[in-house]
């Protein structure tokens, strides 16, 4: 009787579950991810709600690829929270032309994937593969120019990557045994964004260049921003300034909440976002004090000042 009564119990649950879940959603919004869950930010992969049953939701997932936005599947769905696709895909670009063919395996590519140009020629064949936990290694196979000529073989050759609008050339260079050789150049239909320099897969130098023209040098593509005085200083700052608010405390408030931010090109804390918060108190405190952190150091990006995503843990 105990086992029938548990099991009962148990099915309750995961309805009650996933009607919490799904029940500020409606048919037709937007809900964006990144690696198979909700994000609180905008990210270049979103889903579409199509339809919610009772024990699923019918979804239409996209991403953004080089600007264009790509249909990857019409899929069905367990719940929110984790948005992953399997088996045999074929995504298309918005006019419908094939963008690529491949198969997924818990929401990751695996094995060969075709990706083609917006006139369905064959570009280069990719192939995936699972090294770890929430790692995918890959390395370019074969690869194709407009002309149908093969400039890839085995890992070796020449790879031309194309605009996907007008297949004009966007960055090309040397393989050997599917890694970066020689000089590697990127460039739009007005002027050269970067140089690069690499031996065995390894950037070895490059330099870059902005819209106005001015270059920047660099040996590493991405340099995150930094706290002056780095992880320690920033707990001694939160530690500092942080005051838990008193409905918190009266109400013998536990547990950890994640604040979700970016550091400017400017070096300021901007789109702060608070989540697993339950209590408005607490996500404005959290709020204040990171906007009061002013010691950053911005980040970069081939030698450029860029915008930098940060997460960092409050535990009460």
């Amino acid at each position: 009787m105990k086992k029938q009564i548990l099991f009962i119990l148990f099915l309750f649950s995961i309805t009650v579950f996933f009607g919490q879940e799904t029940k500020n959603y409606i048919v037709g919004d937007t809900i964006y991810y990144k690696s198979q869950k909700i994000s609180l930010l905008k990210s270049d992969r979103y889903a579409v709600i199509r339809e919610i049953k009772p024990k699923s939701i019918l979804v239409d997932l996209y991403f953004r690829h080089n600007d264009t936005i790509i249909k990857d599947k019409t899929t069905h769905i367990k719940n929110l929270k984790k948005l992953e696709s399997n088996g045999k895909t074929i995504t298309y670009y918005r006019s419908g032309e094939i963008h690529s063919k491949g198969n997924y395996v818990k929401g990751y590519r695996v094995g060969l994937w075709d990706f083609y140009l917006k006139n369905e020629l064959l570009n280069y064949t990719e192939f995936y593969k699972r090294e770890k936990k929430n790692y995918i290694s890959s390395k370019i196979i074969d690869a194709w120019d407009l002309k149908g000529n093969q400039t890839v073989k085995n890992g070796s050759g020449t790879l031309f990557l194309y605009h996907p609008k007008n297949t004009d050339i966007i960055e090309f260079g040397e393989l050997k045994n599917s890694k970066k050789v020689g000089t590697w150049q990127k460039k739009d239909s007005e002027r050269l964004i970067f140089e690069e320099n690499y031996e065995n897969d390894k950037l070895t130098k490059g330099k870059s260049w902005d819209k106005q023209g001015k270059k920047y040098k660099y040996k590493k593509i991405f340099e995150r921003a930094k706290y002056l005085g780095g992880p320690k200083q920033i707990n001694r700052f939160i530690a500092n300034n942080f005051n838990v608010p008193d409905t918190l405390i009266k109400s013998n408030f536990h547990g950890r909440v994640y604040a979700l931010f970016k550091i400017s090109k400017a070096g300021k804390v901007t789109n702060i976002r608070v989540k697993k918060s339950t209590h408005p108190d607490l996500e404005k405190e959290i709020k204040r004090v990171l906007q009061k952190m002013k010691a950053w150091k911005p980040g970069k990006e081939r030698g450029q000042l860029a915008a930098t995503n940060f997460t960092i843990p409050f535990v009460l």
